[in-house]
């Protein structure tokens, strides 16, 4: 965080209970790396991530730097089941195993059929987690992860192919339907070719919901399927760093340059001394060529209509673009039976974040029940 912005004051915060100090070397590793990240001047062992508004890309950013310093590679769904900084030392500590399923679990309580919800392009469910808390409907939520974000696995480009492991994970959750699909952004066609697998095996959809689906495939504008996936090579990767390095050194003072520069040297030196590039964490490489893969597979499908209820939602405030202008598309492909439903917010990300996740849980509670 730079010394220009003044830090986030934690006591101001009424969701957090009193503030307990880290209790070892562990937590305090990961408090202070916590507070670097999200900007509030003290982490304690027990604050919650996200009751500290923490978001996707923070998340990720801790977890590349605690992977890169401990030598350890997490998911970053093990915030779900360990969102305090003294949970996620335990998790650091026994090394758990990350899982290979498809299916995360968001929220586990709930006595209703449960929601399952494929996320944006990035793959990842660690950005759901405001909007499953917001929705408080007495129903389970669980959240897609694409193939590719866990260690020794390689994303998948084919949108069927996707889909279909996400299928086969959905039905060990829930065997039999009737099934409650939501996708954003991205997520919207997995969504729904998830929704017409299910319904060629005998399956009953109750109800898709997709929020700001990206524009569909049509023949004409379709490359061949695949065609990008893995072009995120560790050339171009460093390539993108030593940039990102440049315009930061830009925009700090003459001060704050050395310093930056000297964690940088103190870097390079843990590659040379490890002899290993990533420093053992590897991780925004996986989650680049993740997003380079559902890129390509969302490129690559041409989407058709479903006999299942459809519901699309888009943001009020999307700015004139390629998504914006594929709405009536959508329209006429799915020819959904209800109206198109509105939600705040300038896109998919901004829709489900802290601020805004109550109104978009607002417009489809009355949907699930």
């Amino acid at each position: 965080m730079s010394s220009k912005t003044a830090p986030l004051r934690r006591d101001k915060l009424s969701s957090l209970g009193a503030y307990e100090p880290p209790v070892d070397e562990l937590e305090e590793k990961i408090a202070a790396c916590w507070s670097s990240v999200t900007g509030f001047d003290r982490v304690g062992s027990m604050d919650d991530f996200f009751a500290l508004g923490g978001t996707s890309l923070q998340a990720a950013e801790i977890f590349s730097k605690l992977g890169a310093d401990l030598g350890i590679s997490l998911p970053l769904s093990t915030l779900y089941r360990a969102p305090t900084v003294r949970g996620l030392a335990a998790a650091y500590r026994v090394r758990q195993p990350v899982s290979t399923g498809r299916v995360i679990t968001i929220d586990a309580s709930g006595n209703k059929s449960p929601l399952f919800v494929a996320p944006g392009i990035g793959g990842g469910a660690v950005g759901l987690a405001y909007l499953a808390s917001a929705l408080n409907a007495d129903r389970p939520v669980f959240g897609f992860e694409s193939r590719g974000l866990n260690p020794g696995e390689k994303p998948l480009a084919d949108m069927r192919e996707i889909a279909a492991e996400f299928v086969a994970d959905l039905r060990r959750v829930q065997p039999e339907g009737p099934y409650w699909l939501l996708g954003i952004c991205w997520g919207g066609t997995a969504a729904l070719e998830v929704a017409r697998q299910l319904r060629n095996a005998g399956q009953e959809v109750a109800g898709l919901l997709m929020l700001d689906p990206p524009p569909p495939a049509t023949q004409a504008n379709t490359g061949k399927r695949g065609s990008s996936a893995g072009t995120v090579s560790v050339p171009r990767f460093i390539a993108s760093r030593l940039k990102l390095y440049w315009h930061t050194l830009r925009e700090l003072s003459p001060a704050e340059r050395s310093a930056y520069l000297n964690e940088r040297f103190r870097v390079l030196a843990d590659i040379l001394r490890q002899r290993d590039l990533f420093r053992g964490d590897d991780s925004e490489l996986r989650r680049r060529k993740v997003l380079a893969a559902n890129r390509a597979a969302v490129r690559g499908y041409i989407p058709a209509s479903i006999d299942c209820p459809v519901h699309l939602l888009f943001t009020t405030d999307r700015p004139d673009g390629p998504s914006r202008d594929s709405r009536e598309h959508w329209l006429e492909l799915l020819r959904p039976k209800q109206s198109p439903l509105f939600v705040p917010g300038t896109d998919t990300g901004n829709a489900i974040s802290a601020e805004f996740a109550h109104h978009v849980a607002d417009v489809i509670r009355p949907i699930l029940d």
